[in-house]
């Protein structure tokens, strides 16, 4: 059986990850990342695989292990042939040196001969398509039909794709796409058309569109009329109103086109202040999309930054969700993000920022800039008159988690800083202290320096509820048996006076019984005041063996 081109899937190797994985989607095949990266390593050597064979793949009939030997084979056609077989498929290799994986019966010489003679190109980069290929997408075999004699001149299809591209003039632009949407052969092909109509952003040629889809949908028109027109309202209950009925049950039969055009309609509202309003007002529709936020752009991303405390946490998580996946593959909007975050001065957008940053370094495993990041929420925490215990801040200090610990101003300079930020400090640490044992030891090492190098806060630090831990209180006994005798008597004086706690001030009086701190000689100079001391005394008293 012949079957054509098409059906062999070449990605273009400039796209990312994330584009190709949209790609196979359409076609109904779902691979992972990990997945793509090794189908990128079988592009790089001109071997492509058919639809049929990714589906196996997808399928599970055979592992990406198995697939891994595979490409170390390519080189050897005798052992490649063999573990081909195996699996299940068909290799073969070409004269121009390309090589096919397919399934046995769907490679014959006479296809073979074609597939060389065709570039095997799925979705190809804009720099290397016609104009006419970037329009029509070609995914009903348009261009094939062209070339083999066609009922349309396929000059002047060029001619008006390019002016739908790049044409400025209004009348221009319309009567451009007019030809191009009757000359579309099916639904797919008109969906691509409209798309690349839309993309222009120019409110005549929108409304055009609108126009011709009332003609085939009237509800569907109608409602695309309104979302461009100037009732601002009206457009928000019809944007609204598409966007419910894509997880509607009984969904009218238009549904599959507006699914394939509202990138580009959502696209065009980011370019004006009206249009992200409208994207604003229909956020909850939004969030409830499945896919991604391909029209999300900087301009929108400040709009949602501004809306942030009008949201449910459930609607602000996935949120955070679509910006991630927006961003986490593409350098551009990684920075868009990090520079939004170091501009900001939003408590509710730092955190947001913060945590979507977050998330992106640690799926590109960038430890540096992870780090960095922890020590900037860190610093934040601590800062005069922050709160270190506001929920949102204790959850993002929470994710980062031993990075938290980290040699930061946390433990630097503790001499210089105020009370406040000191309790902001020891805040920090019972919330590690909680999240996890396993940071205790590390706590402890913090703690314990403290001590000696804010000897003034000495108080602060020891009415922590950090004292209750064991591991805590072997580390602090340990220190207060190897500290200089003067150093045990200025810790011995913090319970002069009652800062600490209740349980805080019995633990600390039976740490320092097990350890001699010169408690006679402090007796003796507190009995001899003249301004006798029976607090003190008391004191001490408690701290005797």
């Amino acid at each position: 059986m012949m079957i054509p081109w098409q059906d062999f899937f070449r990605p273009d190797l400039k796209s990312s990850n994330r584009i190709l994985k949209k790609c196979l989607q359409e076609e109904g095949l779902e691979l992972g990342h990990r997945d793509l990266v090794l189908l990128r390593q079988f592009t790089e050597v001109e071997a492509f695989f058919s639809y049929a064979a990714l589906e196996c793949w997808v399928e599970g009939e055979f592992e990406r292990a198995e697939v891994s030997v595979l490409l170390g084979l390519l080189s050897d056609e005798n052992a490649c042939l063999e573990k081909a077989r195996e699996l299940g498929l068909h290799f073969q290799i070409l004269e121009s040196g390309q090589k096919l994986l397919a399934l046995d019966g769907e490679l014959e010489e006479e296809l073979a001969q074609s597939l060389e003679s065709l570039a095997l190109v799925h979705e190809p980069s804009p720099e290397s398509r016609s104009p006419l290929a970037t329009v029509f997408s070609d995914r009903g075999g348009f261009l094939t039909q062209l070339n083999s004699g066609g009922l349309w001149d396929e000059a002047k299809l060029q001619d008006c794709s390019v002016t739908l591209l790049d044409g400025q003039s209004e009348e221009h632009l319309i009567e451009a796409f007019r030809f191009l949407y009757r000359a579309a052969p099916d639904g797919i092909t008109r969906a691509s058309v409209v798309g690349v109509a839309l993309s222009r952003h120019r409110l005549e040629l929108n409304l055009e569109v609108a126009q011709k889809l009332e003609e085939i949908a009237p509800a569907f028109g109608q409602a695309m009329k309104q979302i461009f027109s100037d009732e601002k309202k009206s457009a928000a209950k019809a944007l609204n109103l598409l966007l419910r009925m894509e997880s509607e049950e009984n969904q009218p039969s238009w549904i599959n086109f507006w699914a394939q055009i509202r990138p580009s309609i959502l696209k065009s509202l980011t370019y004006s202040e009206r249009g992200c309003q409208m994207l604003l007002d229909s956020l909850t529709s939004l969030l409830s999309l499945s896919d991604e936020m391909p029209f999300l752009n900087h301009r929108l991303l400040e709009a949602f930054l501004k809306n942030l405390e009008e949201l449910s946490p459930k609607e602000h998580s996935r949120l955070v969700e679509l910006v991630v996946a927006w961003a986490k593959e593409a350098p551009r909007e990684t920075e868009i993000l990090k520079n939004s975050l170091e501009l900001s001065s939003d408590k509710n957008q730092r955190l947001f920022l913060g945590e979507a940053l977050r998330q992106i370094y640690l799926f590109n495993e960038s430890s540096e800039l992870l780090e960095h990041l922890a020590g900037i929420f860190v610093a934040e925490a601590i800062s005069e008159g922050s709160t270190a215990g506001s929920l949102a801040l204790a959850n993002l200090l929470r994710a980062f988690g031993a990075l938290v610990l980290k040699t930061t101003q946390a433990t630097e300079n503790l001499a210089g800083f105020t009370e406040r930020q000191v309790l902001n400090i020891v805040a920090i640490w019972e919330l590690m202290a909680q999240e996890d044992p396993e940071h205790l030891d590390r706590i402890a090492e913090l703690f314990l320096h403290a001590l000696e190098h804010a000897p003034q806060y000495m108080s602060l630090i020891l009415k922590s509820e950090l004292l209750e831990q064991r591991v805590l209180q072997t580390y602090f006994l340990e220190c207060l048996r190897e500290c200089p005798e003067d150093r045990r008597k200025q810790m011995v004086s913090v319970g002069y006076n009652w800062s600490l706690t209740v349980s805080n001030r019995k633990l600390l009086a039976a740490l320092v019984s097990q350890v001699d701190c010169g408690l006679a000689d402090l007796w003796e100079s507190e009995w001899r005041r003249p301004n006798l001391s029976f607090q003190k005394l008391g004191w001490l008293a408690e701290c005797a063996r």
